[in-house]
C-alpha cells in the first residue's frame, strides 16, 4: 500500500470520527451543494437535485459549525470564493467536492476581487479539501503588503484551527497562503510556477506563513522558481515571513519538494520590519522552536536559509541533493544569519542530516561568489550552530567547501562524516538506504517525529537522512 493510501485512510477515519461528533453537536447543521452548470441561486442549496449555481452566492452565507459545502467535480469558478463562518473543535465547516470525475476547479485573476485568490478561508474550524486551483495572478504592485495579500488558497489573518489537505494548486505565484493559527496544511501538490511574484526581487512560491504555529506536512511541492532577477533566480517551497507577527512553533516535516529555489526560507532584513515606520518588537523577529525535519528536498540553492535569528529550533534527518544549481546562482546547503547575536542562548542544531552536493557545474559567477562551488554552511556571519552526525558526499570530488571562512571550514568539517551515501539510485532520485550505506545507525537518538519519510517506524539508533533502511 502506498504512503498516500495510508494517511488518506487515516484521513477518512478521522472524518467519520468528527463527521460523528458534528451529528452529535452540530444538530443544526446543514449540507450545501453548488454546481456551476446545472445549478440555481433560487435554489435552496441543501440538495443534491436544487443546487446553487454561483461562488457568489456561497459567499453571501454565514455557515454554521458542522455545515458541508460541496461544490460539484467537473465544474469550474472563475470568481473569488470565500467561506464566511465558524465551525468547532468537534463541528468544522468542511468545504469538499461532490460527484464523479475531476476536482471542482477554481481561478480568479481579478485582484480587486478577494486580492485575486482563488479560495479564502475566513473563519475558525473550516477544512478545505479535494479541490484545484490555478492561474491566479502575480502581486498587483510593490511592495510586502501586496505580496502578502495574494495566493491560490489563501488563510485569513484570525481564521485559525483550519485544515487545508489534499488539494491540488497550479501555476499559482503564491500556491497556499497562511495567516491562521494552529493550522494544518497536508497532502497537498503544490506545482509548476515559474512566474515571478513581483520582479526582479521575489519568485514564486509554494507556501507562505505569515504567522506562527503552523505545521506543513506529506505535501508536494514541485518546480517552484523563476531565473533571472536581482539573485539569479528566486522562489522556494516554503517561505516564512511578515514581521508584525510572531512566527514561533512552526513544524515542517515529512514533505517532498524537487526543482524550487529552495526548501525554506525565513526572513528579517528585507521584511516588512526593516521599515522604519512600521512597529515591530524585537521578540517578533527572533523565531523560536522551528522543526525541519524528515524532508526529501531535490531542489535550487539553498536547502534552509534563514535570515532571522532562531531558538531553540531544529533542522534533522532531511535527505537533500543540490542537483539543480547552476552557476548564476549563489550556491549554499545552510544559511543561517543572525548579525545581532539574538539568538546565541540556544542555537539551532543541524542533525542526522544526509546532504549530496555538485561542484563542477556551480563555480559560481554570482556577484562576490564568483568562483565557489556549493558552500554548505553560510551566513553574514554565520550564526552559532550545533552541528553532530550529518553525512556530506560530493559528486564532483573528494572535497567538501563547509564555509568560506578558513577557521569555520575546519571546525565544521571536523565532525562531518564524509562519504557515499550509497543510496538506491542518486540520479534517478530514489534516496533510500542500501544495506552498504555508512548513514545506517549513524544518526543521533534524539529527534522530534518516530517515522520516516515513507512513513516506517524508526527502531533502534536512528539512520541518516529522511530515509529508515528497511531490511528485506
Amino acid at each position: 500500500m502506498k504512503l498516500k493510501q495510508v494517511f488518506s485512510i487515516q484521513g477518512a477515519g478521522i472524518m467519520l470520527f468528527i463527521s460523528f461528533l458534528a451529528s452529535c453537536s452540530g444538530a443544526n447543521a446543514d449540507e450545501y451543494f453548488v454546481d456551476a452548470e446545472h445549478g440555481d441561486d433560487s435554489n435552496s442549496g441543501t440538495s443534491r437535485k436544487e443546487p446553487w449555481q454561483t461562488v457568489e452566492k456561497v459567499n453571501s452565507m454565514t455557515f454554521k459549525p458542522g455545515d458541508n459545502i460541496y461544490f460539484k467535480r467537473q465544474t469550474s469558478y472563475s470568481n473569488g470564493l470565500q467561506i464566511n463562518g465558524d465551525g468547532t473543535e468537534v463541528a468544522p465547516i468542511l468545504i469538499g467536492a461532490w460527484g464523479e470525475g475531476d476536482a471542482p476547479s477554481f481561478t480568479n485573476t481579478d485582484d480587486g476581487d478577494y486580492n485575486g485568490n482563488c479560495i479564502q478561508l475566513n473563519g475558525d474550524y473550516q477544512i478545505l479539501e479535494n479541490i484545484y486551483c490555478f492561474g491566479t495572478n502575480d502581486a498587483p504592485g510593490r511592495g510586502f503588503i501586496n505580496v502578502w495579500k495574494i495566493g491560490g488558497i489563501k488563510i485569513n489573518l484570525g481564521a485559525d484551527h483550519c485544515i487545508v489537505r489534499n488539494n491540488e494548486v497550479e501555476d499559482c505565484p503564491i500556491g497556499i497562503n497562511s495567516y491562521g493559527e494552529h493550522t494544518l496544511i497536508t497532502e497537498n501538490n503544490v506545482h509548476d510556477c515559474n512566474r515571478p511574484i513581483w520582479f526582479p526581487y521575489w519568485g514564486p512560491i509554494g507556501i507562505r506563513l505569515g504567522m506562527g504555529n503552523q505545521e506543513v506536512s506529506w505535501n508536494e511541492i514541485r518546480n517552484y522558481h523563476s531565473m533571472g532577477g536581482e539573485w539569479g533566480g528566486d522562489g522556494g517551497a516554503i517561505e516564512i515571513d511578515d514581521g508584525r507577527n510572531p512566527r514561533n512553533n512552526i513544524y515542517l516535516h515529512h514533505n517532498r519538494t524537487s526543482e524550487c529555489m529552495g526548501f525554506c526560507e525565513i526572513s528579517y532584513n528585507f521584511d516588512i520590519c526593516a521599515n522604519d515606520s512600521v512597529d515591530c518588537i524585537t521578540e517578533n523577529r527572533i523565531y523560536n522552536n522551528i522543526v525541519i525535519a524528515y524532508n526529501e528536498s531535490a531542489d535550487y540553492r539553498t536547502f534552509t536559509q534563514f535570515w532571522a535569528p532562531l531558538s531553540n529550533s531544529f533542522v534533522e534527518n532531511n535527505t537533500i541533493y543540490r542537483k539543480w544549481e547552476t552557476a548564476d546562482i549563489e550556491s549554499n546547503v545552510f544559511c543561517e544569519n543572525d548579525e545581532d547575536r539574538l539568538a546565541t542562548d540556544s542555537p539551532t542544531t543541524y542533525r542526522n542530516n544526509l546532504v549530496v552536493v555538485v561542484e563542477e557545474e556551480t563555480l559560481s559567477t554570482h556577484k562576490n561568489s564568483s568562483g565557489l562551488g556549493n558552500r554548505i554552511y553560510l551566513g553574514y556571519p554565520l550564526a552559532q550552530i550545533n552541528h553532530s552526525n550529518n553525512l556530506f558526499y560530493n559528486v564532483d570530488g573528494p572535497h567538501i567547501l563547509f564555509s568560506p571562512t578558513t577557521s569555520e571550514n575546519i571546525e565544521l568539517g571536523a565532525t562531518a562524516i564524509i562519504a557515499n551515501p550509497e543510496v538506491e539510485d542518486l540520479e534517478g532520485g530514489d534516496y533510500h538506504l542500501t544495506s552498504s550505506s555508512p548513514a545506517r545507525d549513524s544518526g543521533a537518538d534524539e529527534g522530534h517525529y518516530d517515522m520516516d519519510l515513507d512513513g516506517n517506524p524508526i527502531v533502534g539508533t536512528r539512520d541518516i537522512g529522511a530515509f529508515e533502511y528497511q531490511s528485506e
